[in-house]
C-alpha cells in the first residue's frame, strides 16, 4: 500500500503543473474582489479560489505561498476537497517552507485511500 501511494504521490505531482482544470478562478479583477469579498464571509470556495490565485500567481497578483496556505486552510477546515488537495501539493514541494511530507500524506491518504 505504500508503494502504491508513493508512485500515486509522485504521479500526481507531476501532472499538477499540467492540468489546470481544477481551477476555479475567473480571471476578471471585478471577480477576484467578489471572491475576496465571499472569501472573508466564510465562502469556502471563494476561500479556495483566493489560495489559487496566491498559490499561482493569477490576477496580477504574485506568488504568495502565506496567503495561498492561510485561504486554503480555511476552506479546508469547511471540507472543501480541492484545498485539501492544494494544501498536500504545497505540503509535499521541496521549495516549500511548509514542507511537511507526513500531512501531505495524510491528506492524499484521506483523499485517495
Amino acid at each position: 500500500m505504500k508503494i502504491f501511494l508513493s508512485i500515486f504521490i509522485f504521479s500526481t505531482l507531476t501532472l499538477v503543473g499540467c492540468d489546470s482544470s481544477n481551477i476555479k478562478v475567473k480571471s476578471s479583477n471585478s471577480e477576484l474582489s467578489k471572491y475576496e469579498k465571499d472569501a472573508e464571509n466564510g465562502d469556502p470556495v471563494a476561500q479556495y479560489n483566493m489560495g489559487v490565485v496566491y498559490q499561482q500567481g493569477l490576477n496580477g497578483e504574485k506568488v504568495d505561498l502565506d496567503k495561498a496556505v492561510y485561504w486554503f486552510e480555511k476552506a479546508a477546515k469547511q471540507g472543501e476537497e480541492d484545498a485539501k488537495y492544494n494544501l498536500g501539493v504545497i505540503y509535499i514541494s521541496d521549495n516549500s517552507k511548509y514542507r511537511n511530507v507526513k500531512k501531505a500524506i495524510e491528506i492524499f491518504f484521506r483523499r485517495y485511500g
